[in-house]
């Protein structure tokens, strides 16, 4: 699909879809897509309760596509920890960090300025 021009009138009718998770406790979380875009999350549902896990390739409004996995698990215990920005901002930041120290980009937690070559040492 990406590949392809989309004409004016097709814009609308694509699978668009945004997922906003919590980002931190007791936060709201939103879905928020086009019919179609819902459509394949829905269908993404359908198939991880019938066999456990489902996806559903869908576009976020800056035209990149991504693939949303639906898992259906059996107990509280799988679903594992909530990923909230709140709590992991710190190792975030020094994720950040890290890249932008490779991509030779220094001063990480200020604006960023290229002053040498990728992958030359900081």
């Amino acid at each position: 699909m990406m590949g392809k021009r989309i004409a004016k009138d097709e814009w609308d009718s694509l699978e668009w879809l945004h997922v906003y998770g919590q980002y931190t406790w007791h936060a709201d979380a939103t879905l928020r897509g086009t019919k179609e875009g819902l459509l394949k999350l829905r269908a993404a549902i359908d198939a991880a309760l019938e066999s456990g896990k489902g996806e559903a390739v869908v576009m976020a409004s800056d035209g990149e596509g991504y693939r949303l996995q639906v898992i259906c698990v059996s107990t509280h215990a799988l679903l594992g920890e909530p990923e909230y920005i709140h709590e992991t901002y710190g190792r975030l930041m020094q994720d950040e960090a890290d890249r932008a120290r490779k991509q030779g980009f220094r001063d990480p937690f200020g604006p960023y300025k290229r002053v040498d070559p990728p992958g030359t040492p900081a």
